[in-house]
């Protein structure tokens, strides 16, 4: 029955394993997979546009040959850049100065010229003799201040005018040249960096290249962002130049005003106040027309497309400007050389405390790993020996029982022979009686006593024999 049930059991796996077999069989079939009965059928996986998107943006690795020669153009775009660097720092410095200088400026000729407007307005009001408004000394002195800050404002913003001008000429060639360099070699740092952050290959990322890395990575958003200010500085450059118009229109105004009210207004007899008078009104009328002309000039500029605006002090403001930030820019290289060394060294000795750290790790592990061996080991050998032990104590238990038994068997045949010798002693002792009891009863030999010998000697075999088995 059992033989029966095993061989049934026998044949139930083997049908399962068929089953198995001709399932996956199926399945490969039925996706692609080679089948023995006919064509290979592949099967096709629709894609998302999503993932397509992602195939197509993702960068091809930097292909071995590729990255040296990458690498090269940007050696040589860090060596030459930093010229570039420095004439758009300097004109970025410079150009945003003036600029600045030609709001200012204008906007103290216009609130200077709302003053003088507003202390004649209150001669007018407060210093009157009889239907005659009187011009003080006092006031006479506040005036000629206040017409000197105009003129003084005025001519400020002219000049700064003429530098905002020069400076976006001389400026605006150094940015073609900028947005050239920083273009030319964008393709080469989006490579490059792109390599950098996703650390394809490791063992070619040695620290110089790093450092490659790092400083055309920095030194192009440096570049990119001086040439979006020039950029912005040009269209400053063109709202200040109407701002200004505005502000010198106004202040032409205010001082006309204060002119033809300063014409009605009596000069006082005392300390001179008709010569000053008519000094304020001279110079008001000199403003003026300083202004006329500078509006017109401002309305009218056309720039010579070879020449600019004329040279003046601002060139040379903007090439010293330019030398001062070559020597930064060398400054500034020595720095980040000396902060790489020392980050160098620090990120070397930093890996060297980390090694030594995990060599003192690996060395507490590997003893406290001996440790635990050791002790397992000890361990082992103590429940072998307590094994050994018990396994001799069951061997000698074992030796003295069977001793004991022997012994007690011993004793038994000692004791069994023993019984059996008296048996026959005694026997022979009765027999031995008996026959010299008839001897004595018939002194003659009878048929029976010949054979008491014999009868004997066939006990005592007998016995003997079975004291032997």
């Amino acid at each position: 029955m059992t033989t029966m049930f095993v061989q049934l059991r026998g044949v139930v796996y083997l049908l399962v394993l068929l089953q198995c077999v001709a399932f996956v069989s199926h399945a490969n079939t039925a996706v692609g997979g080679e089948s023995s009965e006919g064509p290979t059928v592949t099967a096709h996986v629709e894609k998302s546009d999503e993932d397509s998107e992602a195939e197509v943006k993702k960068p091809e690795p930097c292909d071995p040959e590729i990255c040296p020669m990458v690498e090269k153009r940007l050696a040589e775009w860090i060596r030459i850049v930093d010229d570039y660097l420095a004439d758009g720092r300097g004109c970025r410095s410079v150009w945003d100065a003036v600029v600045n200088t030609a709001n200012e400026t204008s906007k103290l000729a216009n609130t200077s010229a709302i003053k003088v407007g507003g202390l004649v307005k209150k001669i007018e009001e407060e210093q009157t003799v009889g239907d005659q408004t009187e011009l003080v000394a006092k006031d006479v002195e506040i005036l000629e201040d206040l017409v000197r800050k105009v003129k003084e404002a005025v001519d400020n913003t002219r000049s700064s005018v003429l530098d905002t001008w020069r400076a976006e000429w001389f400026c605006g060639h150094k940015r073609g040249t900028l947005e050239e360099a920083q273009n030319g070699f964008k393709k080469e740092i989006d490579i490059y960096i792109h390599e950098r952050v996703a650390m394809r290959n490791e063992t070619y990322w040695t620290i110089e290249r790093v450092e490659t890395a790092e400083r055309s990575n920095k030194t192009y958003f440096e570049l990119q962002n001086i040439t979006k200010r020039l950029k912005d500085l040009k269209g400053w450059s063109q709202a200040t130049k109407v701002n200004v118009e505005h502000r010198v229109k106004a202040a032409k105004k205010q001082l006309n005003e204060a002119k033809e009210k300063l014409e009605k207004i009596k000069p006082g007899e005392t300390l001179g106040v008709g010569s000053k008078d008519e000094g304020i009104k001279n110079n008001i009328t000199n403003i003026t027309g300083e202004i006329d002309t500078f509006v017109k000039k401002i309305e009218n500029w056309r720039p010579n497309k070879n020449t600019g605006p004329k040279e003046n002090s601002v060139d040379a403001r903007i090439k010293q400007a330019i030398e001062n930030e070559k020597k930064l820019v060398e400054q500034e290289k020595e720095t980040d050389k000396n902060k790489r060394i020392e980050e160098r060294a620090q990120r070397e000795r930093e890996a060297q405390e980390q090694k030594e750290r995990e060599v003192q790790a690996q060395r507490a592990r590997e003893a406290q790993e001996q440790k635990e061996r050791e002790a397992q080991a000890q361990k082992t050998r103590e429940a072998q020996e307590q094994k050994d032990r018990e396994v001799q104590a069951q061997k000698a238990r074992e030796a003295q029982e069977q001793k004991e038994r022997e012994v007690r068997a011993q004793e038994a045949k000692d004791a069994l022979e023993k019984t059996e010798k008296e048996q026959l002693e005694r026997a022979a002792e009765e027999a031995r009686k008996k026959a010299e009891a008839a001897k004595k009863n018939d002194n003659s030999v009878s048929p029976a006593l010949v054979h008491v010998p014999l009868l004997l000697l066939l006990v005592l075999t007998v016995l003997g024999s079975t004291l032997v088995c």
